[in-house]
């Protein structure tokens, strides 16, 4: 297999099993804090996170592998963190003009924000460990 394909499907990997794992990660923060409403069951929406976290973390993962070599930082995990972190705000942003255009509807919560931000460093963090754990799986 060539290395961008190689690459392209460790990223999709580390990012779906750490989306997956972020996903309940998120739930929980969401919940302790209670920054967040949920309108479902446990289950329900535990299983939504996870899934919704898969796809999130694809969407790091496959960046990552897409970026890796023109990203300025040294190792896997502080650039998976660049990564998600420019996701985020790039979403934030989108977030911002909608609030922009409709403020009734769409409106900024700063402490959603705030948990928002953290939450997708920590989705780096998570792409990035098993970003490294992928590549050391494949030298092995």
């Amino acid at each position: 297999m060539s290395q961008p394909s190689s690459r392209l499907r460790r990223g999709l990997t580390a990012g779906l099993a750490a989306g997956a794992v972020w996903g309940v990660v998120s739930f929980a923060a969401g919940a302790v804090s209670g920054i967040f409403e949920y309108e479902s069951g446990v289950v329900h929406n535990l299983a939504a996170f996870a899934v919704a976290g898969s796809l999130f973390g694809a969407v790091t993962g496959g960046f990552l592998a897409l970026l890796y070599d023109r990203l300025p930082a040294g190792r896997g995990i502080v650039k998976a963190v660049v990564v998600s972190t420019l996701l985020w705000l790039l979403l934030r942003i989108g977030g911002s003009l909608l609030s922009a255009i409709e403020p009734m509807r769409y409106h900024g919560v700063t402490a959603e924000t705030m948990q928002g931000l953290v939450l997708a460093a920590v989705l780096g963090v998570l792409v990035g460990v098993f970003w490294e754990k992928g590549a050391a799986a494949e030298k092995a």
